[in-house]
């Protein structure tokens, strides 16, 4: 194996994930940074969970989800859509299933709709 290419972002990655087309999405503290295959910086959209714990992709929109809630990025127009607020208990998964979204903590089962 060998590497193809590395990128210096200056911050601890909190997660990744891949968007439907191929690119690369880093969520740290604050950002989200989606890099290209090359390892080309394409953009950087802004968050506003505090600590934020998964990064999900969907279609056109990225969810941040973090122990208060979740944040909806819009990936067209790179802008914040929507946050809702909630307490998640323990460990957050996200849960895709026969085309249906859902978020899970220790306690709970949350199902996600548009």
């Amino acid at each position: 194996s060998e590497f193809l290419w590395e990128v210096d972002i200056n911050s601890n990655i909190k997660d990744f994930n891949f968007s439907e087309d191929g690119n690369l999405l880093l969520l740290t503290n604050n950002n989200v940074l989606i890099l290209d295959n090359f390892g080309n910086l394409i953009t950087t959209l802004k968050h506003s969970n505090e600590i934020p714990l998964k990064l999900v992709s969907e279609k056109d929109k990225i969810f941040i989800i973090a122990k208060k809630g979740i944040d909806i990025l819009d990936l067209k127009s790179e802008s914040s859509v929507n946050f809702y607020k909630n307490k998640f208990e323990g460990a957050v998964e996200y849960i895709r299933f026969n085309s249906n979204s859902y978020i899970k903590d220790n306690k709970k089962l949350y199902k996600l709709s548009e």
